[in-house]
Parts: structure tokens; sequence; C-alpha cells
């Protein structure tokens, strides 16, 4: 059902953009695990296709939302070690 004031199509427009924000942290996410010296701002733009701004925003949603422990070293922003679970063996 479509919220007053807001059209089926404004609805389904606002949830999509909710889960492609969504993945795209995700998507970034894996990307920090999988370099784990960690990467700039603009790297991370590059990589994802978006503007290096988005990347700095999303760098502090990843932290504030997601509580993602990050250290910026110069301008290279890694995972602190100790948050991605080992492998198992």
């Amino acid at each position: 059902m479509a919220r007053a004031g807001h059209n089926r199509t404004d609805v389904l427009s606002a949830d999509l953009e909710k889960h492609d924000r969504t993945l795209r942290l995700m998507r970034e996410l894996v990307l920090f695990q999988a370099i784990p010296h960690g990467l700039t701002s603009r790297e991370v733009a590059e990589r994802m296709g978006i503007s290096q701004r988005q990347a700095q925003r999303d760098i502090k949603a990843l932290e504030a939302e997601l509580e993602v422990p990050f250290q910026q070293i110069g301008a290279r922003w890694k995972v602190l070690e100790g948050y991605w679970l080992g492998p198992v063996s």
C-alpha cells in the first residue's frame, strides 16, 4: 500500500534506492576485506563507480551505522585487525 501523499512508483523508487545503498555498502565492505592494507576514498570511488565524495560518505556510514572499525592512515582507510573472522580450519 502506498504511503500517504506518495504514489506507488515513488514508494518503489525509494525502496530500491535504500536497497541499492545497502548493496553498495556491503560491496564496499567486501572490498575492504579483500584489500587489508586499505584503500583511499578515491580508490573506493574508482572501483565502485561512484564519486569520491560518495565514497567518503559511505565510509562514514559503514563506521556509524554498521560499526565497522576503520583506521585512517594518511589518506588510506583500513578496517582494524581483528574485525574479520579468521578462516575456519
